[in-house]
């Protein structure tokens, strides 16, 4: 991703959806997250299904990040994420 620091929060907006690995991308995510460090995923419903949205949350704890909220945002589907 070619960021060097520590992050504390990381915001995907309307995107995931489109990553060939959405896995990878998160774990690369995840790797620059501070110890408190969050990981805001925002998804359109027009384009994200309730099941492949409800899939992606699988993986996300799959590579030990939790769900922290989820968040109401119009027309999409949102979670809110930190390290497990």
């Amino acid at each position: 991703m070619g960021v060097a620091d520590k992050v504390d929060f990381a915001l995907a907006f309307y995107m995931l959806h489109e990553a060939p690995s959405k896995a990878g991308l998160l774990r690369e995510v995840k790797s620059l997250l501070k110890p408190d460090g969050r990981i805001y995923i925002i998804e359109p419903k027009f384009h994200v299904s309730s099941k492949a949205f409800e899939e992606m949350t699988g993986i996300i704890e799959n590579i030990g990040l939790e769900i922290v909220e989820r968040p109401t945002v119009f027309l999409s589907r949102a979670v809110l994420l930190k390290i497990r």
